[in-house]
């Protein structure tokens, strides 16, 4: 873990995006430590290291992917307001 609590980047970006995977597989209200844990190359245990339980990891993922589009909207990435748009920025 850093000074910050967070484990290291590349421990984070490997475990949200198993998470992100687990979640689409299993749905949220399947999803399971056991889950994610398989989607991760690394151990359970080092998920259970970093994260109490999986409310606190779905809480970092859902952090993880706010920090995520601030920086594609802050990079101009994102087109239309984000809010209601389809993907060629119409409305629906």
């Amino acid at each position: 873990m850093t000074a910050s609590g967070e484990p290291p980047a590349e421990t984070r970006q490997a475990i949200m995006e198993a998470t992100y995977r687990a979640m689409r597989a299993h749905g949220y209200a399947d999803l399971t430590m056991s889950a994610i844990a398989a989607e991760f190359e690394k151990s359970q245990s080092l998920l259970h290291y970093h994260y109490d339980t999986k409310e606190d990891l779905l809480v970092a993922f859902l952090e993880y992917l706010i920090d995520e589009f601030v920086g594609k909207v802050e990079a101009g990435e994102v087109e239309g307001d984000g809010v209601g748009s389809g993907a060629d920025g119409t409305r629906a």
